[in-house]
């Protein structure tokens, strides 16, 4: 495959990444599983693509699209009580990538994974119905 120049290549990368880690993880929120239970697997999948990825800066349309996404998970997972509902839906999906990429610098720069665990337990539960932050 030819790419024509720096921008075509940058392209390619980015349409790879789109298909190969953000829709799959997108996808993630449309399990039948409890919200904390899929926040996990997101969290983990986040990892994952980040260390495959990390090379490539997202496009200024992907947090917002990721934020969306994550409003609407949050809304719906209101409506299944089994989030705190006294927490607007924008404001937790905000706060899920903030603390999702404040996890994973902390990853990259190779904080104990123990550690990790236990702040993220922590961050989270302030998102989760009946949690005691």
């Amino acid at each position: 495959m030819e790419f024509k120049s720096e921008d075509g290549l940058m392209a390619a990368a980015l349409s790879h990444y789109r298909e190969l880690v953000i829709a799959p993880m997108l996808s993630l929120r449309y399990l039948s599983l409890p919200f904390d239970k899929v926040l996990y697997q997101l969290f983990i999948h986040s990892y994952e693509a980040s260390k495959a990825f990390s090379r490539y800066s997202d496009s200024p349309r992907k947090p917002r699209k990721r934020t969306n996404c994550f409003q609407e998970w949050y809304t719906k997972a209101i409506e299944q009580r089994q989030v705190n509902q006294k927490i607007a839906s924008s404001l937790a999906a905000s706060y899920i990538v903030i603390q999702f990429n404040t996890l994973l610098l902390q990853m990259e720069s190779g904080v104990e994974p123990e550690l990790i665990r236990k702040q993220a337990k922590l961050a989270f539960s302030v998102l989760i119905n009946n949690a005691q932050p």
